[in-house]
């Protein structure tokens, strides 16, 4: 046998080993989240903002460093938003509804929003914003659904 011949038995024999340690591998498990969004005042103007925070996200409930977003116009009182194919884990929503339509959420002097707002878990909280733990829920079955009612 040449040593050509050697080398690309050899390399198959790699090429094989490989193909079966990736299918040894477990792969992630994907699911979808459905968020029913209730008490929407559905303004002539106004949009839905909706962020999906992963565990160990910062800067929850803000929507600037969520794992996945939505924007829609809101046309009812109630919305349904999906999140298709995300991994299984823990995670927390946060929303509000852009009244006005200058895509942020207005606040008062002292930052309580002035806007309609809402967190998973439905909590309410006095003088400060809820915190990702409070708000945490886990999506680890298929077709996880969860309702916001909104502030």
């Amino acid at each position: 046998m040449s040593h050509f011949a050697a080398g690309i038995k050899a390399l198959s024999l790699i090429l094989i080993c490989f193909i079966f340690a990736l299918k040894a591998c477990p792969q992630e498990q994907t699911t979808d989240l459905t968020v029913s969004i209730k008490g929407l005042k559905a303004a002539k103007e106004a949009k839905l903002f909706v962020a999906l925070h992963k565990v160990n996200s910062q800067g929850f409930p803000h929507e600037r460093n969520a794992f996945a977003k939505r924007v829609v116009p809101v046309s009812a009182s109630e919305e349904l938003i999906r999140f298709s194919n995300i991994p299984s884990g823990v995670y927390a929503v946060s929303v509000f509804e852009d009244s006005n339509g200058n895509d942020k959420i207005d606040s008062n002097p002292l930052g309580a929003p002035k806007e309609p707002f809402g967190v998973s878990n439905n909590i309410k909280t006095k003088m400060r914003p809820p915190n990702f733990k409070e708000c945490s829920f886990s999506v680890a079955s298929p077709g996880k659904r969860i309702e916001i009612i909104m502030n």
